[in-house]
């Protein structure tokens, strides 16, 4: 996948984050917290900086293109598709 900025992953998670905090959807308490710590994250970057998503099956690492850096990263429970 190739690298898309901060901004990018930032808007995404941010809707996910207001879906769940409204009601709308219900994911794990697990992956609700790293969505809070991904978004948090994501919000003192700047808005262009790249990351990175890896993801194998479950997996998911976010990482800073430039630095190498690990931003984030999850395993997602068995009962979550993404």
């Amino acid at each position: 996948m190739a690298d898309l900025p901060a901004k990018h992953y930032l808007g995404i998670y941010r809707c996910r984050l207001a879906l769940a905090e409204k009601g709308i959807t219900h994911p794990p308490s697990e992956t609700v917290n790293f969505v809070k710590e991904l978004v948090a994250g994501l919000s003192v970057l700047q808005p262009e900086m790249k990351i990175r998503l890896e993801s194998q099956g479950r997996y998911r690492r976010f990482i800073i293109a430039d630095s190498g850096a690990l931003l984030a990263e999850i395993t997602l429970p068995d009962s979550q598709d993404d």
